[in-house]
């Protein structure tokens, strides 16, 4: 759910920063995500793996700004010691410490999606910091001089899981001076209003979600997925019992993790009921691919 709420912000530093090299850190469950993301140049895979090796790998890539979407202590840290000059992130958290740049907005203000919006717009607004290596004041414009390659990492959430992404691919170069970017690409310093949220599924997960679905005929496809993580607002077990059973007549398809399979067996017992039931049978790609041939979908006040 972060990562999906969150993709705006890489298609507004796109934008914004059309020649930069773009990465995510995420952890490998969530990858299938961002498949076929023409904003981004490259994934990181944070697999849990110690902080100072991978600190020590994403200093090799010579990132010039961290924007932290997640503020977890060890986002903070791999940002820190990875001494990219430019860390942003809250400022309402204690990892706040370890930014240079800080937001000061609480996400109960607004939307989760603008949340993550009004901290790229400090991204994209022209700024000021001290260099952590050398202490001389730096313009962000002028990071690794003009000709310098531009990198930009945003730190993400973790996971319990394990996978791999290719690497990205090499960063452009920026051309001419900051007045001439600023001509072609528009004042950064506006606001951002990128919101649109893309969720690709592989090919071959589409394909196997129609032929899963394809009996279904005669009334709208209706998705249910009643299981979260407890982080979000959610029904109760009897009322997904009840709505189950008042649409038992109808195309609902039940989905939801293999640690959910308890849940969703007690709701469909309660219900009396037998839909089509995914339950622990899908990846995050296939699952995508089942929302996409969805007329309606219920769900947590959260992304499953």
């Amino acid at each position: 759910g972060d990562i999906i709420l969150s993709l705006p912000t890489i298609s507004a530093l796109r934008k914004g920063y059309p020649e930069a090299h773009i990465s995510l850190l995420v952890q490998p469950y969530a990858q299938d995500i961002l498949y076929n993301n023409l904003d981004l140049d490259e994934i990181i895979l944070d697999e849990g793996q110690n902080i100072l090796k991978l600190a020590s790998k994403i200093r090799k890539k010579g990132f010039d700004m961290a924007i932290v979407l997640y503020p977890s202590w060890r986002n903070g840290w791999l940002c820190w010691l990875s001494k990219i000059p430019l860390r942003i992130g809250t400022g309402y958290k204690p990892v706040g410490l370890l930014f240079n740049q800080r937001v000061y907005i609480h996400r109960r203000q607004c939307h989760e999606k603008d949340w993550c919006l009004k901290i790229v717009e400090k991204a994209c607004q022209k700024t000021e910091v001290r260099s952590q290596e050398s202490g001389d004041r730096i313009q962000k414009s002028e990071f690794r001089s003009q000709k310098s390659e531009f990198r930009i990492q945003n730190s993400e959430v973790r996971s319990q899981e394990s996978g791999k992404k290719g690497e990205g691919t090499e960063a452009q170069r920026h051309k001419g001076t900051e007045e001439d970017r600023r001509q072609e690409t528009g004042d950064r310093s506006q606001k951002v209003e990128e919101k649109e949220i893309r969720l690709l599924p592989k090919e071959e997960d589409r394909l196997w979600a129609k032929q899963m679905l394809k009996n279904l005929s005669g009334s709208p496809i209706i998705g249910i997925h009643p299981g979260c993580r407890g982080s979000a607002l959610n029904w109760p077990e009897s009322h997904y019992a009840r709505l189950i059973e008042l649409l038992k007549d109808k195309n609902v398809v039940i989905t939801g993790s293999k640690e959910e399979e308890a849940l969703i067996n007690r709701i469909l017992i309660r219900a009396k009921a037998n839909p089509l039931n995914f339950c622990g049978k899908t990846n995050l790609s296939q699952l995508i691919a089942l929302f996409s041939l969805y007329n309606l979908f219920i769900g947590p006040s959260t992304g499953p």
